[in-house]
């Protein structure tokens, strides 16, 4: 049976309003991370828990203004579904350590297919 050429995926909704956000989010953590090295190398006391709270509140800002940009592009295209997203594990807690994964979760009061254009445009960029 011969094979066809498959459709490209489509762009995810953030990329395809604003091309520079990747490049531009890559830019935002090696600056955000480059300072909490900073606290970290010298192994003062700013290397421990204030170190983790600030590269928390970088992921707070950042995925804060990523959640309201989807909010008003979906908004735009249709309904928004009642979604919320929460950190959870250390980001949750306030203290992201260097090389931690980011655990966050989105709550939803439907189906769980309805938040997932939100999760992929939301975390797509990371």
């Amino acid at each position: 049976m011969p094979t066809t050429a498959s459709a490209k995926a489509p762009e995810p909704l953030l990329e395809h309003t604003s091309p520079s956000l990747v490049p531009e989010l890559r830019r935002y953590i090696a600056c955000h991370q480059a300072e909490v090295l900073a606290m970290i190398r010298p192994g003062r006391e700013e290397a421990g828990l204030p170190a983790g709270q600030r590269y928390a509140k970088m992921y707070d800002g950042m995925l804060s203004a990523l959640f309201s940009a989807v909010r008003g592009l979906v908004s735009q295209k249709g309904s928004w579904p009642a979604v919320s997203l929460a950190g959870v594990g250390s980001y949750g807690r306030g203290a992201v350590a260097f090389h931690s994964d980011l655990d966050v979760r989105l709550l939803c009061t439907s189906k769980p297919a309805a938040a997932r254009p939100i999760a992929e445009a939301l975390l797509y960029p990371l």
